[in-house]
């Protein structure tokens, strides 16, 4: 209990990692700090969409990349305050988003979590990008925050 209250504290008063913190698996019963709602990133974890941040990493889809591109077009923008401003490391972005491994979990075959499928068939950035832009999106930031990681993934050689 002392713990969850000093990481509460500590992410009221600044400090970016106990503004990070989030609860774990609640049937687990660890880890109950919940320093996500109290830091300068509150406004990004408390929404919906942030479970797109906070997921396990799967294999990329058409709806799921253009989830994460509008909530990266959303994060990218900039702040009335300078000190809510995020940067992002967009070579580890593309990386992430276009790269095996993927986890993949089916409760019939492991009853222990997420496993781990480093080869299994999925549709290249490329592709899903493609998709994603003959959906004719005409919102200027979701389309520079498209640019700017479809750039990042050719230079990156994980486009294809």
């Amino acid at each position: 209990m002392a713990q969850e209250l000093l990481i509460e504290q500590a992410a009221r008063l600044g400090d970016d990692a106990a503004g990070l913190t989030q609860s774990s698996d609640p049937f687990m019963n660890r880890y109950k700090e919940e320093g996500h709602k109290y830091g300068r990133f509150s406004w990004i974890f408390t929404r919906p969409e942030s479970r797109i941040l906070t997921g396990k990493r799967r294999p990329p889809t058409t709806d799921r990349l253009l989830q994460t591109i509008n909530m990266l077009a959303l994060l990218d923008g900039p702040r009335p305050d300078p000190i809510h401003d995020i940067e992002f490391d967009w070579e580890r972005v593309a990386r992430h988003l276009c790269e095996p491994p993927y986890f993949k979990f089916d409760p019939f075959i492991s009853l222990s979590g997420p496993v781990l499928v480093e080869n299994e068939e999925h549709s290249s950035c490329k592709e899903i990008i493609h998709e994603i832009r003959q959906r004719d999106i005409k919102f200027r930031p979701v389309l520079n925050t498209l640019d700017k990681f479809e750039q990042v993934a050719i230079e990156l050689g994980v486009y294809e």
